[in-house]
């Protein structure tokens, strides 16, 4: 006879499914729009290692991308110059998610990537600038990071941008300046991932 209630055991450890956050489409000065979405894995103990999504509009659907998730976090992923109808909200479409369990004490600890001192800065050909400072102030150097920087206003996004660090040691601060095509609205908040 077992003392162990297998399908409690199992109900309390199952993976919890990601949550959609948030979705956007951002339109930009090409006629097309720019899709963001902040996906969160509400998982204490497991990590999506792998994670297969697509936007989808009545238009078609974006290339394939993959994502990953820690425990507990909360990432953003966009697809850029997308085709989307007037008024039309793109959804996620999330495939099948590839699970590990992971020990959070085992964890990198990565508070210390932050940016601060967002300055915009509107041209007079419409465009806009930001100028900002991104500080590693983790014990680790990367390769390569990839940065997302989403612009909000009065509560909603009004313009994504990538950027992909390279040899980003530990405590240095670098300085970025990147251009949007099209002129935003005055930005209240900026999130950088």
């Amino acid at each position: 006879r077992s003392y162990i209630e297998f399908a409690e055991y199992h109900a309390s450890h199952r993976t919890l499914p990601l949550e959609v956050v948030e979705i956007a489409a951002v339109p930009t000065a090409q006629g097309k729009s720019d899709f963001v979405a902040r996906l969160r894995n509400p998982n204490q103990r497991w990590a999506a290692r792998e994670v297969p999504y697509q936007f989808v509009t009545s238009l078609g659907r974006s290339l394939p991308r993959t994502a990953y998730l820690l425990p507990n976090e909360t990432r953003i992923i966009a697809g850029f110059g997308q085709s989307v109808a007037p008024y039309e909200q793109p959804q996620v479409e999330l495939g099948d998610v590839a699970w590990v369990r992971v020990n959070p004490t085992t964890l990198p600890r990565l508070d210390g990537l932050s940016a601060e001192g967002f300055r915009y800065t509107p041209f007079a050909s419409g465009a806009t600038g930001l100028d900002v400072a991104v500080v590693n102030g983790t014990p680790y150097s990367f390769w390569t990071t990839p940065l997302t920087l989403v612009a909000r206003s009065n509560g909603r996004i009004v313009g994504v941008h990538m950027v992909v660090l390279e040899k980003w040691r530990s405590g240095e601060r670098r300085r970025l300046s990147l251009t949007w095509s099209e002129s935003l609205p005055v930005v209240h908040e900026t999130m950088a991932d």
